[in-house]
């Protein structure tokens, strides 16, 4: 499949993600220090086990920020694992990425599923609709789409409409 979903497309996201200066650490967000090679994992099942781990954390982390009360009391510790996130997605491959952000928790939810449910920053949406471009449709256990969450800021829902429309011409 061509558009969003390639590569080069996905590294433009990614270097148009915050530097951000959370927990998660800086960083450059440039495409080529982002994504570059696979990395020549091992084989053992510890690197296995640890490369699944790492792949679970961005759903770890969208769902600490989904468990943060929206509201000014917590609107630092939000924006820490906002920025985490974009950490998280900086220093991953293409593969890695899309397998994360295709990776189903609880209720069917994906990354994009716990993240559009906190009104999430565009640079965030953009990168996991860019990694995954078929989540957009991947409905919830409740029949949710990503958009029935992202609503509620006209940014993300118009950037998941265009997302949703352009798959949708595809087929």
């Amino acid at each position: 499949m061509s558009g969003r979903g390639t590569n080069r497309n996905l590294g433009r996201s990614v270097q148009n993600l915050g530097t951000g200066g959370g927990r998660g650490g800086g960083g450059t967000g440039g495409a080529s220090d982002s994504y570059g090679s696979f990395g020549g994992r091992g084989s053992t099942a510890d690197d296995s086990f640890a490369h699944a781990q790492d792949i679970n954390q961005l759903h770890y982390l969208c769902e600490t920020v989904s468990s943060l009360a929206a509201g000014p009391d917590n609107f630092e510790e939000r924006e820490e694992v906002w920025d985490d996130i974009r950490h998280w997605l900086r220093t991953h491959t293409a593969e890695e990425a899309r397998q994360a952000a295709e990776l189903t928790g609880e209720y069917k939810t994906t990354a994009l599923h716990l993240a559009c449910r906190n009104v999430p920053p565009v640079d965030i949406v953009d990168v996991l609709l860019s990694a995954a471009p078929d989540t957009v449709e991947w409905e919830d256990s409740f029949g949710w789409l990503p958009l029935h969450y992202g609503k509620r800021s006209s940014r993300v829902g118009s950037l998941l409409i265009e997302c949703e429309d352009w798959s949708s011409a595809l087929w």
